[in-house]
């Protein structure tokens, strides 16, 4: 099946042309102090290994809706493979990480492979250590398991 031509697809291809690697100072001046100050937020999306930033005016379901192409009903069949992480940034450092609860798994009811959860909380890892952001001596990550599949 060929992908539609729509706005879903320019943004995926654009999005996999100019992947992002790491967690800098111009994303979160772009994408930081969603919902409260301090905080960006991020899709990984395990198929493509991408990282999609979540605009600070948009629901984490909405964004997921246009960037398939799908409506909010047909989420939960089609975007398990997007997970969510959140980043805290508390006095310039990085302090927490929060990998996989969101709008998409709370009001969507999207749930996650637990092998996905963990490859997408690693990779969000990766992109703080990898950045230009100090990591705080007090830095937490979690994973949050309530939102993954039963087996």
């Amino acid at each position: 099946m060929i992908p539609s031509i729509g706005p879903a697809f320019i943004l995926k291809m654009t999005l996999l042309k100019n992947k992002l690697t790491k967690l800098t100072w111009a994303l979160y001046n772009g994408y930081g102090d969603r919902k409260q100050q301090g905080m960006i937020c991020f899709f990984y999306d395990v198929r493509d290994k991408i990282f999609l930033l979540i605009p600070r005016d948009v629901e984490h379901w909405n964004f997921a809706s246009s960037f398939l192409g799908v409506s909010f009903i047909d989420l939960k069949n089609v975007a398990s493979h997007l997970i969510p992480c959140t980043i805290i940034i508390e006095y310039d450092k990085v302090v927490s990480l929060i990998t996989g609860v969101s709008s998409l798994e709370i009001g969507a009811k999207v749930r996650h492979d637990k092998k996905d959860l963990e490859v997408a909380h690693k990779a969000a890892l990766r992109f703080i250590y990898q950045g230009e952001l100090q990591v705080s001596d007090a830095f937490q990550a979690s994973i949050q398991k309530r939102y993954m599949q039963k087996r």
